[in-house]
């Protein structure tokens, strides 16, 4: 394997271009139009009632440090997620070390797979969308929480677990899952042991969430936040449609589509062929890791996936189907798949292992670059999107806002006019063109 050089190479190759990236569609609501997110006393008045504490509060580190630029946003999302990309490496090795896999092979997988975490191109909108941080701060501060609950396991420390897990609920609320993923480990890590004692090590976190359930969210804005949840679609009709959903984020994963920060993706009206093979597929690869009784670390990785895919694609409806953040931590799960497989072609047929996992790294590093550069502007960003999502009325009509701000009026006017005709009912399209023509 190549020196750490070689890896810092790729990595600054791959998100250096990020540095240039600007503020973007939800990051003027979340970031720019909220006043907790920039000062400390419009947080602490907000504290206890509004989403997201302690993202808002790392949005506010950033604001008064880059002055309410977008350099310092980008810059702290780009430290967050070398440091998520280190937990997962460090994951890696005890993932390989507690499931048998041969001790030679195990330093290499655990660092391929980091890299492949690190590089890959579907990060981006977790990392150079500003307001994407909420995934990738809850993302480090859950990998941080499964270290220090390995690190329990082995010595008995507890404390620093459930207050990570607290903070990474602090700044995306799917952290709920993340007590599913310590029971996974733990099942893992201490196999043999009785379930009263995996209850006495985990039977904190249920109590937690009922505290907060009781104490903390009947006075914030998370009853509306759920409220429109729930009503956005039914359980069962939302389980029908997060098959298209997980096919495609499978297929973002697997480098199949180019990232998309507004996929097109059309609900389900009912069962039929396309549906069932759909389900068929994703069961197909469920039931396939879980048969791999040899190697424990497949089914592992695909119960890690579910869990973390869980909340967004089941328990809760989502107003857009699927977008490439949801996969900021299940793809750990997939990184750690490709890392053991390249590790293990590298032991054996070493010419050939290097050449895969070369021309794997250098797409990851290409195609992240690439990506980061759309980041670069409003106008770039959109216009990529429209190149993915053509008929969608509000990648139409986020386009004609690029194009407006960037003093190309007609332009903006006719991609306004287009949105409607995809849907007359958009109202942002219908305001904009009556404030950009009075039409």
């Amino acid at each position: 394997m190549p020196g750490h050089r070689v890896w810092v190479a790729l990595l600054l190759a791959a998100w250096l271009p990020a540095l240039a990236a600007v503020f973007q569609f939800d990051d003027y609501r979340v970031i720019v139009g909220d006043p907790a997110a920039q000062s400390l006393p419009a947080w602490l008045a907000e504290f206890g009632t509004g989403l997201r504490p302690l993202l808002k509060l790392s949005y506010g580190l950033s604001w008064n440090l880059g002055g309410g630029t977008p350099l310092a946003f980008v810059g702290l999302n780009l430290l967050l997620h070398a440091a998520a990309s280190l937990l997962v490496y460090r994951l890696g090795r005890r993932l390989f070390q507690l499931t048998d896999v041969n001790p030679s092979l195990a330093p290499n997988a655990a660092l391929l797979a980091a890299l492949i975490f690190a590089l890959h191109p579907v990060q981006t909108e977790a990392v150079s969308y500003l307001s994407g941080r909420s995934s990738s701060l809850s993302g480090l501060l859950s990998l941080a929480a499964l270290v220090a609950y390995d690190r329990q396991l082995q010595a008995g420390r507890a404390w620093p677990v459930p207050l990570l897990w607290l903070a990474a609920l602090a700044s995306k609320e799917t952290a709920a899952v993340l007590p599913l993923a310590l029971l996974l480990w733990d099942a893992l890590a201490r196999p043999n042991d009785p379930a009263s004692a995996r209850l006495r090590r985990l039977g904190i976190y249920p109590v937690l969430l009922a505290l907060i359930a009781l104490l903390v969210l009947p006075g914030s804005r998370y009853v509306d936040f759920f409220a429109t949840s729930l009503q956005t679609r039914a359980p069962l009709d939302n389980a029908l449609q997060q098959l298209p959903a997980l096919i495609w984020l499978l297929r973002g994963a697997l480098l199949l589509r180019a990232p998309n920060i507004d996929p097109d993706l059309q609900p389900i009206a009912s069962l039929d062929t396309v549906v069932l093979s759909q389900a068929a597929l994703l069961l197909g690869l469920l039931l396939l890791a879980l048969s791999l009784r040899r190697w424990r670390w497949p089914a592992f990785c695909a119960a890690w996936a579910l869990i973390f895919l869980l909340p967004t694609n089941s328990l809760l409806a989502r107003l857009d189907l699927a977008n490439d953040r949801q996969l900021y931590l299940p793809l750990a799960a997939l990184a750690w798949s490709l890392g053991y497989l390249l590790a293990w072609t590298l032991a054996w047929r070493p010419r050939a292992g290097a050449a895969l996992a070369a021309a794997l790294l250098l797409s990851l590093t290409g195609l992240t670059a690439l990506r980061n550069l759309d980041y670069r502007s409003e106008t770039a960003l959109w216009s990529a999107t429209l190149a993915d999502s053509p008929t969608k009325a509000r990648v139409l009509s986020n386009h004609g806002v690029a194009l407006w701000q960037a003093g190309r009026e007609p332009e903006a006017a006719s991609a306004f006019r287009a949105a409607l005709s995809r849907d007359p009912g958009y109202l942002p399209a219908r305001r904009n063109l009556r404030r950009l023509t009075g039409e």
